[in-house]
């Protein structure tokens, strides 16, 4: 009975199973199985498949000091450390393995990155780490800016990070920088109280055609010009003081101290007046004239005034 069954049932096309439909049955089932062990396969090695995690590894960035004058150099250190008692491995998609950024704290603004204007191999690269192992990274920064220009005297952020995949931020270090003025070295080309220039003024000459122009003028009441004194305006600029006209004797105008910091150049003018003893009914015109080192810093002028009476 068993065999007089089993043949028809097996040869009958218009029965609903056949052999190419247990197939079409089968066949998903067995797919499904095979990705679920796969799965099942894979659980145990998927933190090595896509990487550590970022609990198994710490970033710690830290400075040699909270406040830096002016230029003077930035020391920070970067560590890398395995957290784990396993061995972990870091893949970087080039040959850059970490990076520093400055940024200004008040606009959150970059003003520096290690990595700017460097060029990195194009190479898979890994980095094993033992348990509990440390890597330690020192870089020291001159303070210029991307663009090789000092930065000013502010507040910044430091942030650190390994260029890994996935990558590895370190904490976030303030620092500040704070300006020192230095007194800047000048030399008088002319100071007196007789003067073509009549008007009140101060100027910050650059170029040779100002010069000329300023130097005709200034030497106008004479009848016998100077020759105009040399200036490399290369290396050099004029800073040019005119106080105006007075009917006496008795005032003067002197460039007392020019100084420097990252931010301006500060020019300042004692004006005296010596009102003591004879004065004589002349006009005068006083005026000091020097030369200095050339700077693109804006020039602000401080004015002192000393009275004799």
């Amino acid at each position: 009975m068993v065999l007089f069954w089993a043949k028809p049932f097996f040869r009958d096309e218009n029965m609903t199973l056949s052999n190419r439909n247990i197939h079409k049955i089968i066949l998903p089932f067995i797919t499904l199985a095979i990705f679920i062990s796969t799965l099942l396969l894979l659980q145990g090695c998927f933190q090595d498949v896509v990487g550590p995690m970022m609990d198994d590894l710490s970033a710690t960035l830290s400075t040699n000091k909270k406040i830096y004058k002016v230029g003077e150099e930035i020391e920070m250190t970067l560590v890398l450390q395995n957290k784990t008692d396993k061995p972990v491995d870091l893949i970087f998609n080039n040959g850059q393995t970490y990076d520093f950024i400055i940024k200004k704290l008040s606009e959150d603004k970059e003003v520096w990155r290690w990595s700017e204007g460097k060029f990195f191999i194009e190479i898979l690269l890994s980095m094993a780490l033992d348990p509990w192992e440390k890597k330690t990274y020192v870089f020291k920064w001159n303070q210029n800016d991307n663009d090789s220009k000092q930065i000013e005297p502010v507040t910044y952020k430091i942030e650190a990070l390994f260029k890994s995949n996935p990558e590895v931020f370190a904490n976030s270090v303030w620092i500040r920088v704070e300006g020192t003025k230095q007194n800047s070295e000048f030399e008088t080309i002319q100071k007196g109280t007789q003067s073509g220039y009549k008007e009140r003024d101060s100027l910050v000459i650059k170029d040779q055609d100002e010069w000329e122009k300023v130097w005709s003028l200034h030497t106008s009441n004479l009848d016998q010009i100077p020759r105009i004194p040399k200036i490399d305006f290369n290396t050099e600029m004029v800073i040019a003081i005119f106080r105006g006209e007075y009917t006496t004797s008795g005032y003067y105008t002197e460039i007392t101290k020019i100084t420097e910091s990252n931010e301006k150049i500060e020019v300042v003018v004692t004006e005296t007046n010596d009102l003591k003893g004879m004065m004589l009914d002349v006009l005068t015109y006083p005026y000091h004239i020097v030369k200095l080192k050339r700077s693109d810093l804006p020039v602000n002028f401080t004015y002192k005034q000393i009275i004799n009476e």
